[in-house]
């Protein structure tokens, strides 16, 4: 579907299209994990978000994986205190072999998949203000966790925006459509609520991903040229 027949369609998102930077944000959401032990019983991983140790990512041969919040990050106690037992795989006391790397970085910030033996089990999403992410759906139920910023999320289901704070998380039921707006650079956990060996998500929906692409570009435009644009404008692009 035509961005601007969306525009049409639905007023609502005429308020939505303009939430977000109207001008260069002057900080971005930078991500960064640092592997800080690594041994045959036990390996962790530093998660720095703009300079700020966030959490510690700890995978031992027997448990699984734990995220340990850094008393330093106050904001992050309450998000960042969570665990995932991988109770389908073998306890074979070998290596833990948790990976945690990098899967794409541009303009929007960076997204670092969270492996364990294989199985990709978390997703950490670095979002810059005024940008998208999203239009689509999970194949299993979700939950995501701010860990700093607020964003503006859109759900499918009951056709609701709701604001999700620092420090706050949100559940989404398999098969929802949604998207995601930064209002500020911001640090996102995204996980299933069920073991499962890939989190990729289903196949873009076109409405929703049109939303999200026209909120890309029109942020795009703004770091650009330090100005905003009219979203009629920007469908043009």
């Amino acid at each position: 579907m035509a961005v601007k027949n969306l525009i049409g369609i639905k007023p609502e998102l005429n308020e939505i299209m303009n939430i977000g930077a109207l001008k260069r944000p002057e900080t971005e959401a930078v991500l960064e994990a640092v592997k800080i032990k690594d041994s045959k019983r036990e390996t962790v991983y530093r998660i720095v978000f703009n300079g700020a140790k966030m959490f510690d990512l700890r995978a031992t041969d027997t448990w699984g994986i734990e995220a340990i919040p850094i008393s330093v990050s106050k904001e992050c106690v309450e998000p960042c205190n969570f665990s995932y037992f991988i109770g389908a795989l073998k306890v074979d006391f070998e290596a833990p072999r948790l990976e945690v790397k990098q899967i794409s970085n541009d303009e929007r910030g960076s997204i670092f998949v969270v492996a364990y033996k294989g199985a990709e089990i978390y997703k950490m999403l670095a979002t810059n203000t005024g940008f998208a992410r999203g239009g689509h759906a999970h194949k299993v139920d979700f939950e995501f966790r701010s860990v700093v910023g607020t964003a503006v999320w859109h759900f499918e289901e009951g056709d609701k925006f709701v604001v999700q704070g620092s420090g706050k998380s949100l559940s989404l039921s398999k098969g929802n459509v949604h998207y995601m707006v930064a209002l500020e650079p911001s640090l996102n956990i995204g996980f299933p609520k069920e073991n499962v060996v890939n989190i990729a998500p289903l196949a873009n929906n076109p409405e929703s991903r049109a939303v999200v692409d026209l909120m890309n570009a029109r942020q795009s435009y703004v770091n650009l040229h330090g100005t905003s644009k009219s979203i009629e404008d920007i469908t043009e692009l």
